[in-house]
């Protein structure tokens, strides 16, 4: 995990139920742009991934080169005890979400 640091990529990992955060440079950037505090998009993997069921969701916000990546989030499942779970390392990961609103005023999901 050290490489991951070096590049400045936060990784972050949740056991039970399973759930990983991915947040790269570009993605940290992107939580300065007014519409990530505005509308986000969280598009998740429509079946699982593996024999697991683990499924891989793309959270997105608009911006003028189309839509810019937030957070990649790897979950155990579609249930809402997973997405929380995968939600909460993002928190700890960044000081500074959505444009310093700690949320966005809307989030639209897949399902």
């Amino acid at each position: 995990m050290k490489i991951y640091e070096d590049s400045g990529i936060i990784i972050r990992c949740c056991e039970e139920p399973f759930a990983m955060i991915i947040v790269t440079p570009i993605i940290k950037r992107a939580h300065n742009l007014k519409s990530s505090g505005e509308i986000v998009f969280v598009d998740s993997t429509s079946s699982s991934c593996d024999t697991d069921n683990h499924s891989i969701a793309f959270m997105l916000c608009p911006c003028s080169a189309g839509a810019v990546h937030l957070a990649v989030i790897t979950t155990k499942g579609h249930t809402e005890h997973s997405y929380v779970k995968g939600f909460q390392p993002l928190q700890e990961a960044l000081e500074k979400l959505f444009n310093n609103k700690a949320h966005p005023e809307i989030l639209i999901t897949d399902d």
